[in-house]
């Protein structure tokens, strides 16, 4: 904001340059981009969230005169009972402003992230430009600001800080024409954007709470602590570190002034260099951001555009080669095949060295003899809990796999008592796999009480070896052949 300029000393009104002037049916007819008001209430006060994305305003271009033209301002349905005065004229070659508002509400009372109000001038173009913060005093306030700009029109908004670059949808005031207003004939049409609260919100919580306003200290240093979160939200910690550690050393030096009751001016003075310093970072790590993002979607624009060209090279390719891709296509399926047999080997190989692991159309199946349960029951012996955590460990390496537990006993005592013991062993093994770490959605236990022996159940060693838990790995890379596909 090269045309910013906050001296508030007195200027004799002797001049004037061009203004643009915003009609009060502006406000009351339907305008492009802009959706329904809407209204709630807090503290008896109406808040408006205008949801508009840009707004064209009629205007009026005026020629550089020898004395001062005179402009009104009136208030928005957001602040219907606000009205102000303003002077413009030029001395040498710069635009010189002397506004009056009255009837303005605290702005903290309007939305949790607005602080105070801003005047902006706006080109026929549509750019914004900040002239200066409008600091009220019991709801009066005097703004004496110039500007390099010859044609504009002025409104007034409600934000979070003075330093900011662009008007909110927050709109209080806005100019019109009074019959001491006197311009060119020639009609323009400015269209300018305002910018949407969610902007700011886009990494703050859903409805950040207000700060509290005190007289303790001055608004410059609740503007500076808004500024900062708003920066915060922005990613400035992280884009703009350096920027955004000094706006809080300022800051802080600021809370020091005011807990040492240094007076107004130290704490002003450190607190608007905190807001400067914060929306300076704020910007800075938007556009660091918007730069990550461009150098992004150039390096997936490069590799598609690379991705397209193999894929232009390898059609071609296949198109000259229709034999050759069948062979590939089979000597890949042949290398899958391998690949996998590689790893049901080595898989195989650790599981045998932990107990009995034998190979089967349906997958692996590891045998758990009866020995590692307590006689009679399905507590798994200290012994059993080491060699399931070593399965446990080499499974890890092997997610894509399915666990069938199956519990079996020999044909001593009733189905249903072998069946349900069975059960429980399998349900045992079940449960400690799934706490080794095993995922329990890939993992299931059945119990297949006296059925399919592999030994007699007529000597004591046969029935032995019919009372076991074993565990089919099945799935993945367990499966002898492959889709075509």
């Amino acid at each position: 904001m090269s045309d910013n300029n906050r001296n508030h000393s007195p200027q004799k009104i002797f001049g004037f340059t061009s203004l643009l002037c915003l009609a009060a049916l502006a406000f009351t007819r339907p305008l492009c981009g802009q959706q329904a008001l809407s209204m709630a209430h807090e503290k008896h006060v109406p808040i408006y969230r205008l949801d508009v994305v840009g707004r064209t305003i009629p205007a009026m271009n005026y020629l550089v005169r020898a004395t001062a033209t005179h402009l009104q301002f009136q208030g928005t349905p957001l602040a219907a009972t606000a009205r102000g005065e303003a002077s413009i004229y030029m001395r040498n070659g710069v635009t010189h402003i002397a506004a009056r508002f009255a009837g303005l509400v605290p702005a903290n009372e309007l939305g949790p992230l607005d602080m105070t109000y801003v005047l902006w001038a706006i080109t026929p173009s549509g750019v914004p430009h900040n002239l200066g913060e409008v600091e009220l005093l019991h709801g009066v306030a005097r703004l004496r600001t110039a500007t390099n700009l010859q044609a504009f029109g002025l409104v007034v908004t409600a934000e979070p800080d003075f330093a900011v670059s662009r008007p909110s949808n927050t709109v209080v005031l806005q100019n019109a024409p009074t019959p001491r207003t006197t311009g060119a004939e020639e009609q323009v049409r400015a269209h300018y954007h305002l910018l949407l609260r969610a902007h700011y919100l886009r990494q703050a919580v859903t409805r950040p709470p207000a700060i509290p306003v005190s007289l303790a200290a001055p608004l410059d240093y609740f503007e500076a602590e808004n500024a900062l979160r708003i920066a915060r939200w922005a990613g400035a910690p992280r884009y703009a570190h350096s920027l955004y550690a000094k706006a809080q050393a300022e800051f802080d030096q600021a809370r020091l002034y005011v807990r040492r009751r240094a007076g107004l001016r130290p704490v002003g003075m450190m607190a608007r260099a905190a807001v400067q310093t914060a929306e300076d970072a704020r910007l800075l790590s938007l556009r660091r951001q918007r730069q990550i993002k461009l150098r992004r979607q150039t390096r997936q624009q490069e590799a598609a555009l690379r991705a397209a060209r193999r894929q232009s090279r390898a059609a071609a390719r296949r198109a000259r080669a229709a034999a050759l891709r069948a062979a590939r296509a089979r000597s890949q399926v042949v290398a899958v095949r391998y690949q996998q047999a590689r790893l049901r080997a080595r898989l195989r190989r650790q599981l045998q060295m932990i107990m009995a692991t034998r190979a089967t159309a349906q997958g692996l199946i590891m045998n758990m003899p009866g020995l590692l349960f307590a006689s009679g029951s399905a507590r798994l012996t200290p012994a059993a809990k080491i060699k399931l955590a070593k399965v446990a460990g080499a499974l890890a390496g092997y997610p894509g796999l399915w666990l069938t537990i199956r519990g079996y006993t020999d044909d001593s005592g009733s189905p249903e008592m072998n069946r349900r013991l069975s059960l429980d062993r399998a349900a045992a093994v079940q449960e400690f796999l799934i706490q080794q770490g095993v995922s329990p959605a890939r993992i299931q236990a059945r119990g297949e009480g006296d059925a399919d022996p592999i030994a007699s159940n007529r000597t004591a060693r046969g029935r032995e070896q019919n009372r076991r838990v074993e565990v089919l790995l099945s799935g993945g890379m367990m499966a002898r052949t492959i889709s075509s596909q």
